[in-house]
């Protein structure tokens, strides 16, 4: 069985939790975007494609349940909460496949070129046009699922960090100095600074 290394660092240069945090900041504004365009009686149509209200509604329903998820892997990424990560990380491997389900139906349903370009140009050579458009959105339907395969290992590599390292309440690591700084001192009682 072939074993994945987990990353050490986002982007190469950033910690994981900057990652993390960057990856979920995202997320939230795009779960919150689809929400607040959601209609329940009209259509929408957005590149040609039109969705219908049983399809906003469920797509709402999917982000709706994804905003505590989001907001806790934000959480659970600060205070090192393995459980938090690995949650997120499910919901976003269920992402991948909708989406993946989504540009699947939109590519194999031929409606690319129909719904990208003007039936004008069309007819000036419709299968160099129609065969350069799709080529180009397949391009960059491989670019976004590349970028979230790579957001989903950023948040799987969050979750296996915590995970080894066993820390997981690190603000709390420090939680016997501070009340050393903060308790009052005795009396006659040797401070670090010398007599009180």
């Amino acid at each position: 069985m072939v074993k994945i290394k987990a990353s050490s660092q986002f982007c190469g240069c950033c910690t994981l939790l900057l990652g993390v945090e960057f990856v979920c900041a995202l997320h939230l504004c795009i779960t919150i975007s689809t929400i607040a365009f959601i209609s329940s009686v009209h259509p929408i149509e957005v590149v040609g494609v039109t969705f219908e209200p049983w399809e906003q509604i469920a797509n709402g329903a999917w982000c709706l349940l994804g905003t505590p998820i989001i907001v806790g892997a934000g959480i659970g990424a600060l205070y090192r909460i393995e459980s938090q990560l690995r949650v997120y990380f499910y919901y976003l491997c269920g992402c991948f496949l909708l989406d993946l389900l989504y540009a699947g139906n939109f590519l194999f349903s031929g409606t690319v070129c129909a719904s990208i370009i003007a039936p004008e140009v069309q007819r000036l050579g419709a299968s160099f046009v129609c065969g350069m458009t799709d080529t180009f959105f397949m391009f960059w339907v491989l670019v976004f699922f590349v970028v979230l395969g790579y957001f989903i290992f950023t948040v799987w590599s969050a979750a296996e960090e915590v995970s080894r390292t066993h820390h997981h309440h690190e603000p709390l690591l420090h939680k016997e100095a501070v009340q050393r700084l903060l308790a009052p001192q005795l009396p006659g009682q040797q401070t670090q600074y010398g007599t009180a």
